[in-house]
């Protein structure tokens, strides 16, 4: 997680010019150039951006679920992936985009099947992490918990229970990582719509 908040980090300090605050495209694009340009070499992991989950198709000729990040087994000892899938926020109420993510794609296995965990990535145009993370977790009706680990970011995790579907085989307890990042406290005004 370290690496994808120093990507924030440097998404919003040097922006590219043709970031487009506003497109969920555009801020993955560009937030996972940076990510992989920052990811150690040696480590056993590796950083994918929109890496199919080819064993989570419907049907074997159906589309497979692409999270907008994969963190992977570099030698592919184990076939489990965090995923992280991010959502723009236009103020800290909105949250549907952001909740029905995660009770279709995180909840049902769909995304991080194979592992304990996964993460969504806010980008917020205006209002507070802390307000947003006091919204969604009323919402999912689960306490959003500072990770101390990366504090004073505006960094969450909640604890939840899977239940299996046609016998796949996945982690019941799963963790929810929330990384909500103020982008508007580095853009003009003018370059966010709310």
């Amino acid at each position: 997680m370290t690496y994808v908040w120093k990507g924030c980090d440097d998404l919003i300090n040097a922006p590219a010019a043709d970031v487009d605050w506003n497109n969920e495209w555009s801020l993955n694009a560009h937030l996972g150039r940076r990510i992989r340009r920052l990811w150690p070499r040696t480590s056993p992991f590796e950083f994918e951006s929109s890496w199919p989950l080819m064993d989570k198709r419907l049907t074997p000729r159906s589309q497979p679920p692409t999270p907008d990040f994969s963190i992977l087994s570099r030698n592919n000892a184990r076939s489990a992936s965090l995923d992280f899938d991010g959502k723009v926020i236009r103020h800290d109420k909105d949250i549907d985009a952001y909740l029905t993510k995660i009770t279709e794609s995180f909840f049902t296995g769909r995304y991080s099947g194979g592992a304990s965990s996964g993460a969504m990535i806010a980008y917020i145009n205006r209002g507070t992490g802390k307000v947003f993370a006091k919204n969604i977790g009323t919402a999912l009706k689960k306490e959003l918990l500072e990770w101390e680990l990366l504090s004073p970011r505006e960094h969450y995790i909640s604890g939840h229970e899977r239940t299996s579907k046609r016998g796949a085989q996945r982690p019941s307890e799963f963790s929810l990582h929330h990384l909500l990042m103020e982008l508007y406290q580095a853009v003009p005004p003018s370059g966010l719509k709310v």
